[in-house]
């Protein structure tokens, strides 16, 4: 209750007008907390009564909410717009209802190309898994831990760390695998992009976007880590894909790319802001590797069309 009223008070920039009601009660109401808080001495207290004008408004005459007569030609008008008013917003709550919302991660499985919806979430092996993400995203065990820290951890003094991946690794039943979790989550923080975000014009962590690309498709998704640079915003996800080789990593990112130009443009028509980058980081005990998304402008071109085959028949 106390953060509550903490959060709606200080919303206020220039006064605040509270208007307190309260019953005796075993439990303390917003009411009565503001109350027992108020400093009546202080020269910003003030109480308002009924002719207090400092926020007036015009006066309307009785004369002035008068309704014009039910046949006038004015509230024909008046009922023809209310009616043409309901029609559109009826129209548009049943198109919404309709309006395929693509993840970000799903796009490259709407190319023509692709043989199957593409799913990467993979274990520490390299299989493919099927377990729903607990948290709300696609992912591994493994990999929904490496994530929860890399969401919380200070990425600069890295506080905490060991303690962290122990907890995560706790959270997701995979005990044993905390060391790994922790070097996985090491070998993201040593990449150049991490080193660019901490010394960038600012950068923000598990940021949701989503975008209406028109009236019959959007697009959503959860974006790692996003920051600003003077060149634009630059997208970061991290990967940990099990990868053997760079043709691996290679192959994947044939994939990745898409996910990659849909955030970007996703993020693009939220923020107003050029995106500058797309980059991958795929987490590895031996060092991650980087790989920025490859024709990145021309890719984004192709996100509308790929997203409106989600929309149409098979």
């Amino acid at each position: 209750m106390v953060r509550l009223l903490y959060v709606a008070l200080t919303r206020a920039e220039d006064h605040l007008v509270v208007s307190l009601h309260h019953k005796a009660s075993s439990s303390p109401t917003g009411a009565q907390l503001i109350w027992e808080a108020i400093d009546t001495e202080s020269p910003s207290y003030q109480v308002l009564d009924s002719s207090y004008q400092d926020l007036a408004t015009p006066k309307v005459g009785l004369t002035d909410l008068t309704p014009p007569a039910a046949d006038s030609d004015e509230a024909l008008a008046a009922r023809s717009a209310k009616e043409a008013w309901k029609r559109e917003r009826i129209e548009k709550i049943d198109a919404a209802r309709h309006t395929p919302i693509v993840a970000a991660t799903a796009v490259a499985g709407l190319r023509p190309e692709a043989s199957e919806p593409f799913d990467d979430r993979l274990d520490s092996g390299g299989e493919s898994l099927s377990t729903p993400a607990r948290r709300g995203r696609a992912g591994t065990a493994i990999g929904r831990a490496v994530h929860a820290v890399l969401e919380v951890i200070d990425l600069k003094t890295r506080r905490g760390l060991s303690q962290l991946c122990q907890d995560q690794a706790a959270v997701e039943h995979v005990i044993d695998s905390a060391a790994e979790i922790e070097d996985l989550v090491i070998s993201i923080l040593d990449s150049p992009s991490i080193a660019e975000a901490i010394d960038s014009m600012g950068y923000w962590r598990e940021v949701f976007v989503g975008s209406m690309l028109s009236e019959d498709s959007g697009i959503e998704g959860y974006i790692d880590l996003l920051y600003r640079t003077e060149s634009g915003l630059v997208i970061v996800d991290y990967k940990t894909d099990k990868t053997r080789s760079d043709a691996d990593i290679a192959e994947r990112m044939e994939k990745y790319r898409y996910q990659g130009a849909a955030y970007s443009t996703a993020a693009q028509r939220a923020t107003g802001e050029e995106v500058a980058d797309v980059v991958f980081i795929f987490a590895s005990p031996n060092g991650a590797i980087e790989h920025s998304v490859r024709d990145l402008k021309e890719l984004e071109k192709e996100i509308p069309a790929l997203l409106s085959r989600a929309g149409s028949p098979a």
